[in-house]
């Protein structure tokens, strides 16, 4: 049935997706010597991006004949929508590298770009930076160490970058076409910023490089960037009448800096059986520095627009989880623990409609929402291991991450028990005089505060630290020697490979990495409102080449 109890007759529905892009660059290359030491390498382009995207769909009712699935046939009511989205970039952009006796390099790049989903008085952007290294190992004075350490270098750069990851038509206010009631209407959509602008991050990086003992490599960075005129979905007061409650906008400034290191090593290299590893892990610290004018937070909203769960306030992370602080469920009376702004232990009586002490007098305090967690991992990476044996192939692919805090809204929501959702997990495990130390309080008929999801909570929030066997193949590779005269084959290789066979992790959640089913995930990050996990895949082919 249809929202207004009308039944719709059987329905069918049929859409149509299509995507137009084209990329034209150009480039120009010159590359010469001055004297025998003295290497240039000079590049300019230019480069021009389009992208198209259109939708035509239609839905159906009061179908003719209920065996009918499809839009074709006979039917009395039929409502047909579309929609077209378009961008269009171009850049310029020029570049020089130089060296001295290949030790001493250096290159020096700048481009500029124009992208249409911004601002019109900004849509054009200057970037550039250089980096500059010094080739330690071919120094005389390196010699007596080069049987050990085969080559060192030292690194560093500086370079401005934009980002534009935004609607194509953030900056505009525009308006909808609809049906009220039989008659066509306008309805506003969007409220847009005229003068959006590119948010560009500052980075600075320095580090060195080496191989060692004719097995090890590593690659060490330590990273400062700054990034200013954030553009983020600010939330607006419902009172404002602006669609889906935010505004596009740039919106503050922020710093990330940490480590990233590289390690990687030929494990075996003789014979037929061969391994190579490599261990990479970064390591990260965010800091929002400032916020727009008359911003002292942004608030982070769930798609409801009805929970607040995260926080983004000046000199702390971006997106940080900020939850009512409870205690679990109190094992005399079944009720889950609430602590008011000042420590107070307190429950909610349903019966009474009202918030008590646990010595039994009413609470008169007040509750608030406090920093809980850190929503974006401190460190992340991963672990390679390739591994051959005459004509066979394996590689695996672990992915590990840390240091992060997630809200479970989605145990909040299956959790719930006024009405519904009675879990069997729920069901086995909440409170009873005999199951004092129970995970979950007492079910109570329409208790929406103890049974409920009324507030966000800290009993919700779980470490987010995993460690995920991303990827897994292995194959074989034929030989084909023989071949090529007969079949024309040059190689053939036949394989198999499967991802996300199984995550490692105390979160209790589908997936500690999928939690982006909010209105903004860079402003609620961390919050798993029933999201889908990463799909199970497996993989079979064969690479032939002729």
């Amino acid at each position: 049935f249809r929202s207004d109890g009308v039944n719709a007759g059987g329905l069918a529905n049929g859409a149509n997706i299509s995507t137009n892009r084209w990329t034209w660059t150009n480039t120009a290359t010159y590359t010469f010597d001055i004297e025998r030491d003295h290497h240039f390498n000079i590049l300019f382009g230019t480069e021009a991006n389009y992208k198209k995207w259109s939708y035509w769909g239609t839905q159906r009712t009061n179908i003719f004949d209920d065996k009918y699935e499809e839009l074709e046939g006979p039917f009395l009511n039929a409502t047909a929508g579309g929609d077209i989205k378009k961008n269009t970039m171009m850049s310029y952009f020029g570049r020089i590298n130089y060296d001295f006796a290949y030790k001493y390099i250096l290159s020096l790049n700048y481009r500029r770009d124009g992208y249409s989903a911004l601002g019109t008085p900004n849509r054009w952007g200057g970037f550039g930076g250089f980096s500059a290294a010094w080739r330690v190992s071919e120094e005389p004075f390196f010699e007596s160490i080069k049987d050990k350490i085969e080559d060192f270098k030292i690194k560093g750069s500086y370079g401005i970058v934009g980002n534009t990851n935004i609607d194509d038509y953030a900056s505009k206010t525009y308006y909808r076409t609809y049906y009220y009631g039989t008659s066509g209407a306008y309805h506003l959509r969007q409220i847009g910023d005229p003068n959006l602008k590119w948010e560009s991050s500052t980075k600075y990086d320095v580090g060195f490089n080496m191989s060692f003992l004719e097995r090890f490599t590593l690659d060490f960075d330590y990273y400062f960037t700054k990034s200013k005129d954030l553009i983020l979905e600010v939330p607006q007061a419902p009172s404002r009448g602006i669609p889906e409650g935010v505004y596009i906008t740039n919106a503050g400034t922020m710093e990330n800096s940490g480590i990233e290191m590289t390690l990687s090593a030929d494990i075996f290299k003789s014979g037929d059986f061969k391994w190579t590893t490599s261990f990479n892990i970064t390591t990260n610290k965010n800091k929002v520095t400032a916020l727009a004018e008359g911003l002292s937070e942004i608030l982070g909203m769930d798609d409801s627009q009805l929970e607040v769960t995260n926080k983004t306030v000046v000199g702390k992370s971006l997106g940080q989880l900020y939850l009512f602080p409870t205690g679990g469920v109190d094992p005399e009376t079944g009720r889950r623990i609430f602590y008011g702004s000042k420590g107070e232990k307190t429950y909610f009586k349903y019966e009474e409609g009202d918030w008590f002490t646990e010595d039994g007098k009413p609470f008169e305090g007040e509750f608030e929402q406090v920093l809980s967690g850190n929503t974006l991992p401190t460190w992340y990476g991963g672990w390679s291991n390739n591994f051959s044996y005459k004509n066979f192939d394996l590689s695996v692919f672990f992915q590990f991450s840390g240091g992060n805090k997630i809200y479970n809204g989605t145990k909040a929501t299956v959790s719930d028990m006024r009405y519904w959702n009675n879990s069997k997990d729920v069901w086995n495990k909440y409170w009873t005089p005999e199951r004092k130390n129970a995970e979950y309080p007492l079910p109570i008929y329409g208790d929406n505060y103890s049974n409920g999801s009324a507030m966000p909570i800290s009993d919700w929030m779980e470490k987010g630290d995993y460690l995920r066997l991303k990827n897994i193949s292995l194959g074989y590779t034929f030989d084909t020697r023989n071949w090529s005269s007969k079949l024309g084959i040059s190689s053939l290789r036949l394989y198999m490979q499967a991802q996300n066979l199984f995550v490692i992790t105390s979160y209790s959640g589908l997936d500690p990495e999928t939690l982006t089913n909010v209105m903004d995930a860079n402003l609620s990050g961390g919050t798993d409102k029933n999201t889908l996990p990463q799909a199970r895949t497996y993989t079979f082919g064969l690479n032939v080449s002729f």
